[in-house]
Parts: C-alpha cells; structure tokens; sequence
C-alpha cells in the first residue's frame, strides 16, 4: 500500500512525522507549493494537485490511500478530474463546510494592509497557535519544528489559497463530488474538534472520532489515527 498524505494551510509535510512509522507501506509526503521546501508558485487548484501528483510519481493508484488534512479535503473535485482512483481518501479534519472555514474566510477579506499586518502576528504566535489546537502536550522542539511552517509559508499561497478555499465551499461543489464520487471515502474528527462536521453531514460517507484529539489528530494520537487508516 501507499499513503499519499497531504497537509494543509500553512503547514508542511513534517506534520506527519509522528504518523508515517505506524503506517505499513510506501509514504508520499510533499511540501504544497508555497509550503516548506516548495519551490513552486502556483498556488491555483490545478496547481497544488499537480505537485502532489507529481510527488506521487507512477505509484498503483488502485492500492493507494490518499490522507486529506484540513483544507485539503477540498482536493477532491481535482482527484476526480484525474484518470486516476484512488482505493480510500481519507478526510482529517477536513475542511467542507463554509461554517468551518472562518480561518481562510477572514484572511481573504482583508484590505492589503489588513492582511500584512495579520500576517506578521500570525507568524510571530505560530507556536502558540499550533500549541492552541493540540490536546497532548509534546517536546518544545517539536512545536517549534511543526509550527515553523506557518512562519515560513509564502504570504501569497496563504492568502490566495484562502480565497480559493472560500470560493470553493461557497459553490457546493464538494457535495456534487461527494454524490458521484466512486472512491472509498472516510472522514476522521478529532474528538475535542471545532468543526460543525458530525456523521450526519454527508449520508454514506463512514465518519470516526479519534479520542484525546483536536485538529491534529496525527500529532495527538498518530497511533489510533493510524489504526482507523489501516483499518477501514
């Protein structure tokens, strides 16, 4: 099996460091343009799917899981745009309701100035933010590791892929994907989450909690995350 796991909004892919030695099989984890090492700027739709497929290289799509977190769940419309499918997506935390989007809803409505000066708060408490959405408690080496990615990732990808994000669950077209998607979807919550998401939100689609988690259930508690990945 290979996992393709795809980190959000201002993170990177060393997110999944505490996941990927409970998973068996080939990992694929790439930093999305405007995101830790990326050297890449476009930071349009087609453009983020493009570096993930481009990471992922000739991989057997039949026996690849596919691991969404947060904003990334909104990759599915591209997923299916692709002659590719996948055995399982799995939804993290995903972000599909515009309710649960207040993040990258506020930044894209900021004036120029609005925004460089949200900007510069937002990467001088990036400790603290991640620290804010965590339920363990970990190493100050590794919060200042995880967290790095917000003070690194490029203003414009932030700032761009929130507006993108926005527009996006404002369309409804992640339910008509829903509704026509073939592939084996599952969506994981973390049990002391924020998100309005609930089992009742899209009908046939399985939905787990992972218990003593937030938003990073891969940080929380990689060990029950990855047996509902495994499992499932």
């Amino acid at each position: 099996m290979t996992y393709v796991l795809v980190h959000g909004l201002g993170l990177s892919a060393n997110i999944w460091g505490s996941l990927i030695p409970f998973l068996d099989g080939d990992i694929v984890a790439a930093d999305l343009p405007g995101h830790g090492d990326s050297t890449s700027t476009d930071f349009s739709w087609k453009g983020l799917w493009s570096s993930v497929m481009d990471a992922a290289g000739l991989v057997d799509w039949s026996a690849t899981t596919i691991v969404l977190h947060s904003f990334a769940a909104s990759f599915i419309p591209e997923i299916y745009s692709e002659p590719i499918r996948p055995k399982k997506i799995v939804l993290i935390e995903g972000i599909l309701l515009l309710g649960d989007a207040a993040w990258s809803s506020s930044v894209s409505q900021l004036s120029d100035d609005e925004f460089q000066k949200w900007l510069f708060r937002f990467r001088s408490v990036s400790e603290m933010t991640l620290k804010s959405q965590l339920v363990s408690k970990q190493p100050k080496d590794k919060l200042v590791e995880w967290s790095n990615a917000f003070r690194i990732a490029d203003s414009d990808a932030l700032r761009g892929i929130a507006s993108n994000l926005n527009e996006r669950l404002s369309s409804g077209l992640i339910a008509q994907t829903f509704n026509r998607a073939e592939a084996h979807f599952i969506y994981v919550k973390g049990s002391r989450s924020r998100l309005c998401i609930d089992d009742s939100t899209f009908q046939g689609v399985p939905f787990y909690e992972i218990e003593n988690s937030g938003h990073f259930p891969m940080i929380d508690n990689p060990a029950g995350l990855a047996k509902i990945i495994l499992g499932t």
